[in-house]
């Protein structure tokens, strides 16, 4: 006669065979605890819930998107608005922030990226503004140049040294302390001078 085996579920009683309990080789009697019914039963419940997860979770998911596109954007453009008042103001009150900065931008600078990003964003500028090269570079390549504006649309090369030296408060105060040297480099007058 065969052994009984009591269901953990429905608490009934069995015959102990693989007619009425799947096998399972983890447990002892090498049947599952809980009978055929049950279990599937159990295993058709957890497959519904995960799918009404799933279709909870894309309600969810849909609903995300659809606000996304509402409201994100404004908040977006708040938090733009409130992070650029945030660092104007800290750049301009607080001196070591200005500084710390200033050094992390110039560090970058010397590194190969920094030096790739800078004449893309030259080239660049110069394509948006438009400007118009009106003499050939006459410097050797390793010498550093800046692109000084004769006028709104001009541009020529001079030492970037030199360029800084010669700055002013204004764009008409540098233009005007600077365009002495230009004619002395592009008419000849100073044809080598060490800066």
């Amino acid at each position: 006669m065969s052994k009984e085996k009591i269901c953990r579920y429905c608490k009934k009683s069995y015959p102990a065979t693989p007619e009425f309990f799947h096998r399972d080789k983890r447990s002892k009697g090498g049947l599952h605890a809980a009978c055929k019914v049950c279990l599937n039963r159990k295993k058709r419940l957890e497959y519904h819930a995960s799918e009404a997860i799933k279709k909870v979770k894309n309600i969810k998911q849909a609903i995300y998107q659809q606000n996304r596109l509402n409201i994100i954007p404004e908040l977006r453009e708040k938090y733009n608005q409130y992070n650029k008042e945030y660092q104007y103001k800290r750049y301009y009150q607080d001196k070591q922030y200005k500084q710390k900065i200033l050094k992390r931008c110039k560090e970058y600078r010397q590194t190969e990226n920094g030096k790739i990003s800078q004449s893309r964003h030259s080239a660049k500028r110069q394509q948006e503004l438009g400007f118009k090269v009106k003499y050939p570079n006459p410097f050797v390549p390793e010498e550093k140049i800046d692109w000084h504006h004769i006028n709104d649309k001009e541009v020529v090369a001079i030492p970037r040294d030199l360029h800084k030296l010669y700055g002013g408060p204004s764009r008409e105060i540098h233009r005007e302390n600077i365009n002495y040297i230009i004619e002395q480099i592009y008419y000849g007058e100073l044809i080598c001078q060490n800066f």
